[in-house]
Parts: structure tokens; C-alpha cells; sequence
């Protein structure tokens, strides 16, 4: 079985409300981009993110509430008590993908993490499969970074097929994620994400993603340079000097929070980068929180947005001790901060 042009396809995803802007906003950029129907398989992880997409109503999101998962795998429960939240996210990694394959009929899952965005059909990724069961992405750190902790590959996207040899990966993965899931380094292994280093040794079907179109973030941003037209992103990639369609970007340390702040952590030299890709991205947030809080009913606190601990004034202050702040200094991470309504600029 190969992932074809005529397939539908299967994504899926879990968050809280705090999460759901972020992730209603990569579905509506899989609506635009995919040639092919799919399903979205999406695990609310509290009651406000299910009753939210059950009156929301959208023909391909499948809400699936938490219970249902805990109550298929009894084990998860047991766990939660030794973790954090964040960490029980990770935990549940391999069960949202195995529940999806062993409770519809469908024949592959592909995992996404929820602050992805599309640009080009994720199906020209799916294509490179072929005859294996699982695909997973490098980082691809550029520069390299020989003293990053959290693995050679990232967890955000990993489509997998309902066959055998997927499915013996999956059960692998939710055996060890049970075992021992934190967010610490030790002994190789790093949250959800530490374990996928040993697949490529351990199991005979996994393919490693090679379009360079996938994958891209702000760690690995400096091989490219990026041209953008409306929604269609193209970038000339420096390692194998080629000009690449870009497939998705990993919004990766972008926070919202509940106090009319967003942040984003990027070095200074990296402000083209923002103005390129973050702003128009940070746009249809805000577009998205004002349609949910229209169609929803809701204020922007239902969302249930973390505090960001700074008075207003104190933010002010930060901003303009990042501004004065050497720039070859490089641990020094530029926060923009938005304010609602439409967003005011700080600085």
C-alpha cells in the first residue's frame, strides 16, 4: 500500500482550549492545500476544546473526547500522576495514532503537531513513504547544534500505515512512552521525541523524510532564503542548493497568552524571518480567535490562555532592555508582543 494521489488521508492531533486558535488555523491551511479529502481526528484533552467543535460543526474535524482514550487504555491513567501535563501530552503521542487505527477504517494516521501550518500539499511528504510503513523528519539543526538534547528527529509529523510493521512501531512507542516520558534528558531519550533516534536501527520499515520543503523551523531556518507570494512560500536551501516548495513550518515557541500577549522567541538578526513567514502567520491567529470568540460566544479568557507574569509596564521596560541589548549577543531571544484589539506592536 502506498499513499496515492486518490487516498484520503488521516491527520491527527490532540490539544486543550489553549491550543485550539493554533490548530483550527493549520486545518484551515490543510483545507486550502490538499488536493485530497481527509479526516482530523482531534483529541480534546478538556471538555471546553469538545464542546467547542461539536457546536463548531466542521465536516472533516472528528472530535474525540479525552475519556475515550483514557478509557481504551487504562495504563495512560496510571501515569498521570507521575507527570506533568506537558509530559502527559507526550505520553499520549503513540495511543492518539493507534486509537485512530484500531477504531476507524482507515489504513494510516499521520500525526501533526498543532502549530504547524501549510503552505503545499502534505501528500508530495506522504508520496516518499512508498513501500514502508513510517516516515519520520530530521530536525536538520542548521547550524548544527552537537549540543541539543531533544533528539535528531521531531515528533511533528509522523504518518504511519495501518499494516503490520507500522503497527509494531506503534506498539513499541506507546510501551516506552508508558515506561518513561519527561521532559528531561537521560540516557538518549528526551520526552516523546528521544526514541524516534533508534528507529531507523531498531525497525526495517522506516523512511526518513528528504524533502527539504518539511520541517522547517526556526532551528533550521538559516538554510534558507525564503521568497513569499500571497500564501505560497519558496525558499533556496543552501545545503543541497535547490529551490524547494515549502510544505509546513513549525511555529515552535510561539505563546499566547491570556492577557493580551503573544510571544515569540527569535534572535534579533532573525526580524526578516518574522516579517516574512511570523507575521502573516500571527495575523490569521488573530483573525481565527475573533471568528471562534464570534461564532462561540465566548470572551477571549475562554480560550483559558496561560498568564504571562509581567505588569504592562514591565513588559515595556523588557522590550526596550532587548532593544539596547548587544546584537552579537546570542543567547539574547527578541520577544514581539501583540496586544489585542487588532494588535498593537511593541516596540
Amino acid at each position: 500500500m502506498a499513499f496515492g494521489t486518490n487516498d484520503k488521508l488521516n491527520f491527527c492531533l490532540m490539544t486543550t482550549a489553549n491550543y485550539i486558535t493554533k490548530a483550527l488555523v493549520m486545518y484551515d491551511s490543510l483545507l486550502k492545500v490538499c488536493k485530497n479529502d481527509f479526516n482530523f481526528f482531534y483529541y480534546t484533552f478538556d471538555e471546553l476544546t469538545y464542546d467547542y467543535l461539536i457546536k463548531l460543526n466542521y465536516k472533516n474535524i472528528i472530535p474525540i473526547p479525552l475519556y475515550d482514550l483514557e478509557n481504551f487504555y487504562p495504563e495512560l491513567v496510571k501515569t498521570k500522576k507521575t507527570r506533568s501535563t506537558a509530559e502527559y501530552f507526550f505520553t499520549c503521542t503513540p495511543h492518539i495514532m493507534d486509537y485512530a487505527l484500531k477504531n476507524y477504517d482507515i489504513d494510516h494516521i499521520t500525526y501533526i503537531d498543532a502549530d504547524l501550518f501549510f503552505y503545499n500539499d502534505p501528500i508530495e511528504i506522504l508520496k516518499e513513504v512508498k513501500n514502508d510503513s513510517v516516515l519520520i523528519t530530521e530536525h536538520r539543526y542548521f547550524p548544527e547544534n552537537k549540543d541539543s538534547v531533544s533528539g535528531k528527529y521531531c515528533v511533528q509529523f509522523i504518518p504511519v500505515k495501518n499494516d503490520e510493521s507500522g503497527n509494531k512501531v506503534i506498539d513499541w512507542y506507546k510501551e516506552k512512552c508508558i515506561e518513561w516520558c519527561y521532559l528531561k534528558a537521560e540516557d538518549g531519550k528526551w520526552a516523546d521525541q528521544g526514541y524516534l533516534n533508534h528507529w531507523t536501527e531498531i525497525f526495517d520499515n522506516i523512511v526518513v523524510m528528504e524533502n527539504r520543503g518539511g520541517g522547517v523551523a526556526r532551528w533550521n531556518s538559516d538554510a534558507y532564503n525564503f521568497v513569499k507570494e500571497d500564501d505560497n512560500l519558496k525558499a533556496f536551501n543552501s545545503e543541497i542548493n535547490k529551490e524547494v516548495d515549502i510544505i509546513f513550518y513549525h511555529f515552535e515557541g510561539l505563546k499566547l497568552y491570556s492577557n493580551k500577549v503573544m510571544t515569540v522567541g527569535l534572535l534579533k538578526n532573525e526580524k526578516v524571518l518574522f516579517k516574512l513567514i511570523y507575521y502573516d502567520y500571527i495575523n490569521k491567529l488573530s483573525n481565527k480567535e475573533n471568528e471562534l470568540m464570534e461564532r462561540l460566544g465566548i470572551s477571549r479568557k475562554q480560550f483559558n490562555y496561560q498568564a504571562y507574569d509581567y505588569s504592562n509596564f514591565r513588559l515595556l521596560l523588557s522590550c526596550i532592555r532587548r532593544i539596547l541589548l548587544p546584537k552579537k549577543k546570542k543567547s539574547d531571544m527578541i520577544y514581539y508582543y501583540k496586544y489585542l484589539k487588532n494588535y498593537k506592536w511593541l516596540p
